[in-house]
């Protein structure tokens, strides 16, 4: 069904564990990396013919970000879920670690315009000032390094833009560690030397919603990877 852990699957849900360096699926240009789900993908329906049958994408992780990817089995269960999340009906939650000084307050709220920008090799996102807000998310602290200087936080993204987290964080001066767009390529260097991290220190470690069809809550967690626990305990 999956190349990756399976986290749930029940009433055409899937919730895979999608590790960093997979794609969520085939990009244009991009071959050397694996997918999430086998099978030739369809950009239009955003389906992948696998051999069991057909799995419909719900949502999407940039290739760099490990955890939590959900998917259906069924093209009518697709379409109700995806319109839960422009309604927020399904709670997202993510862990990051932030370098610089930690945010104002243990919890708070960051809202911004973000809007893409056409590079030559990549498109970006950028904070736009002094237009309405599209990116809404909320963190709170779960542990300070002060030593390095460094915040892991857990995050709810309440909104759903591309690299949302990475570039509100980054416009706040705490970028996320290891990410290579937006963060600090020295700080990055230093942290791959020390500890070994060559990956973005974001991982989608919650997501919660009521199925559409049972109407049963459902929680789907997936823990911390190996790499990124080796980080914070020998952080501590």
């Amino acid at each position: 069904m999956s190349t990756v852990e399976t986290l749930y699957h029940e009433a055409g849900l899937i919730a895979v564990n999608k590790p960093s360096g997979v794609l969520s699926h085939p990009n244009p240009g991009r071959t050397r990396e694996p997918v999430a789900f086998p099978g030739a993908y369809n950009f239009d329906e955003r389906s992948f013919n696998a051999p069991g049958g057909k799995i419909f994408l719900l949502h999407r992780l940039d290739l760099e970000t490990s955890g939590i990817l959900l998917a259906a089995r069924d093209e009518e269960l697709a379409r109700k879920i995806r319109d839960m999340f422009p309604a927020r009906k399904i709670r997202k939650f993510y862990t990051a670690l932030l370098q610089g000084a930690p945010p104002e307050g243990k919890k708070g709220r960051w809202l911004d315009h973000l809007e893409k920008v056409s590079g030559r090799q990549r498109a970006t996102v950028q904070v736009v000032k002094n237009r309405k807000p599209n990116a809404d998310l909320s963190f709170h602290l779960t542990r300070i390094f002060p030593s390095t200087r460094l915040t892991l936080v857990e995050i709810e993204l309440i909104t759903g833009l591309t690299h949302q987290i990475r570039v509100q964080a980054a416009s706040r001066h705490r970028p996320i560690l290891g990410d290579s767009l937006y963060g600090s390529f020295k700080a990055n260097r230093e942290m791959k030397k020390r500890f070994g991290l060559d990956r973005m220190f974001l991982h989608a470690c919650r997501v919660e919603l009521r199925h559409p069809i049972s109407g049963r809550p459902v929680v789907i967690k997936a823990p911390l990877p190996k790499d990124l626990i080796e980080v914070l305990n020998n952080l501590r």
